[in-house]
């Protein structure tokens, strides 16, 4: 799996690679929240190791992550302190986050 197109408000680009390899290119730049909403929302992980790239979690949640690696983006100074799932009819579970 892999995040082939983004898009904001005033914003569009596409993104080459294929796989869980952080590599790639963006068409053109991409907003930074963007990229930031991607990473603070996820339980998915990403990880060089000797051996190469290993990934746990989602595989939506790890290809986010790999965009972000493509997009040099990287978690910064902010982190997720608290989520919350919500019950829903559907199986998709929506969630909520709050950042620092």
């Amino acid at each position: 799996m892999a995040v082939r197109f983004g898009w904001t408000s005033g914003e569009s680009l596409k993104i080459s690679g294929i796989g869980y390899e952080p590599k790639g290119e963006l068409s053109d730049p991409i907003s930074p929240f963007l990229i930031q909403a991607g990473l603070l929302c996820n339980n998915g992980g990403l990880k060089m190791k000797n051996d190469g790239w290993h990934h746990y979690g989602d595989p939506t949640e790890v290809a986010l992550l790999v965009s972000a690696a493509k997009a040099g983006g990287g978690p910064g100074g902010n982190r997720r302190i608290e989520s919350c799932l919500y019950r829903s009819a559907s199986d998709d579970r929506p969630a909520s986050g709050r950042c620092d």
